[in-house]
């Protein structure tokens, strides 16, 4: 099982990180999503959760292509060229980011799951507490994102760097608590 989370571990690291050299995205989502893909399937657990994550993880791969080519960031196309059409990019990077939601909740299901069938009521308290707070940050994110573009000024600038660092605290404890289930896992 220690494989299984130092992928999982791994494959979100990858997707979080986006470095990119000219137009090339040099650490690619498709790759973290495989990465998780694998450590889900190395996962030998009953679970239906495991199951939609795969699934979810799997067509990732595929549907996350683009944004090796195209900075995810990138509202204007400036950063990749007049060679993509990049109107409907914000659409394409707020659909990634719903399903990559989706694929955490399933993957928070199982952390659950795991604890549970463990008999670890610190790690369960854990990982729900984590669970919780990640959900909230990004659902509240998501579904608030569409109205700021009503927001005028200094307050959008305030609103989007107080969700981005809470976002990056939320995907930072959640890359924790992968590596804190691969370390408590291991000693079994």
């Amino acid at each position: 099982m220690r494989e299984s989370f130092h992928k999982l571990f791994w494959g979100f690291l990858l997707i979080l990180i986006e470095i990119h050299i000219i137009a090339i995205d040099i650490l690619p989502d498709p790759i973290g999503y495989y990465m998780v893909f694998s450590g889900l399937s190395l996962l030998k657990l009953k679970s239906p959760a495991i199951l939609k994550a795969k699934y979810l993880a799997l067509g990732l791969v595929f549907i996350s292509i683009p944004t090796v080519f195209i900075q995810q960031n990138s509202v204007n196309g400036s950063t990749s060229g007049p060679i993509f059409d990049l109107s409907l990019w914000p659409i394409y990077t707020q659909v990634i980011g719903i399903i990559k939601l989706i694929l955490v909740f399933y993957v928070f299901q199982i952390l659950l799951d795991i604890a549970m069938k463990k008999g670890d009521q610190q790690l369960y308290a854990t990982a729900r507490y984590r669970f919780i707070s990640y959900m909230a940050v990004m659902l509240i994110f998501n579904i608030t994102l569409p109205f700021t573009m009503n927001i005028v000024g200094d307050l959008v600038t305030a609103y989007t760097v107080a969700f981005l660092l809470l976002s990056l605290l939320v995907e930072v404890m959640f890359l924790l608590l992968l590596r804190k289930y691969g370390k408590v896992l291991a000693v079994e």
